[in-house]
């Protein structure tokens, strides 16, 4: 597949940009960091765009969930509702 890498996969480098973040960011925002950082590279050498951030997210249900192109870390969701039930 021409989107994978021989570092991280996608998935793994969008959880790093959001536990970093600590706040949910929007598909452009995470695509900005992924290509800035050097986190994850597409094997054509092109940026990753917030189109391939989205598609991954709603491939990865278990790990993101997504609200109008911006995208939760189910963990970092789960944690924050643990602090607004406590």
């Amino acid at each position: 597949r021409m989107e994978e890498s021989r570092g991280a996969k996608l998935h793994e480098a969008m959880e790093k940009i959001l536990i970093k973040s600590d706040v949910s960011l929007s598909t452009t925002e995470i695509a900005d960091e992924i290509n800035a950082s050097g986190l994850y590279r597409r094997k054509d050498g092109l940026p990753v765009p917030s189109s391939q951030i989205l598609a991954r997210a709603i491939n990865y249900t278990s790990r993101f969930n997504i609200v109008e192109e911006i995208v939760f870390w189910i963990k970092y969701q789960y944690k924050s509702s643990l602090l607004f039930n406590y």
